[in-house]
C-alpha cells in the first residue's frame, strides 16, 4: 500500500486493531498470566521482574530496532503503518493499564476470548498493511 494513498479512515482501522490488541491484552492475556507472543510477550515477561516499567512502553521501545533493520526489507509504508499500530496499542495498553487493573478469570476462556480477539484485530491491521 502506497504511503501517500494511506487516507484517515485507513489510520483509524489501524486504531481499531489497535484498540482491539490492547483490549484482549488488558482484559484476557494479563490479568491471567499467559504471555503473549513476541516483543510484547517479551516486555510482559520483563514487566514481572521489573513492575515499575509498563508493558506498553518496554514493547515500543524494544520494537524501534526492529523498525529500523527492517526499514529497507520491508518499505516506506509497511514500515510506517506498523509503527503506527504499535504505537498506538502501545500507549492503549499502558493506558488502559492506568485506568482498570482487571481481574483474573478462568484461563480457557481468557485463552479463547483473548486469541478470537487478537485475530480479528491482527486481520483487521494486516489488511490495512500493518504488521
Amino acid at each position: 500500500m502506497d504511503l501517500h494513498r494511506f487516507s484517515a479512515f485507513d489510520y483509524m482501522k489501524l486504531v481499531v486493531g489497535s484498540a482491539l490488541v490492547a483490549a484482549a491484552f488488558q482484559f484476557f492475556t494479563f490479568p491471567n498470566s499467559i504471555v503473549s507472543g513476541g516483543v510484547t510477550g517479551i516486555a510482559q515477561i520483563i514487566n514481572h521482574y521489573l513492575p515499575q516499567l509498563p508493558i506498553g512502553t518496554l514493547a515500543l521501545v524494544m520494537n524501534i530496532p526492529l523498525f529500523i533493520l527492517g526499514w529497507k526489507k520491508i518499505g516506506k509504508a509497511l514500515l510506517f503503518s506498523s509503527l503506527y499500530a504499535t504505537a498506538v496499542s502501545s500507549v492503549m495498553i499502558d493506558a488502559l493499564a492506568a485506568v482498570h487493573t482487571f481481574q483474573p478469570m478462568d484461563p480457557i476462556l481468557a485463552c479463547l476470548y483473548g486469541g478470537a480477539i487478537c485475530g480479528v484485530a491482527f486481520g483487521v491491521m494486516l489488511r490495512q498493511g500493518a504488521t
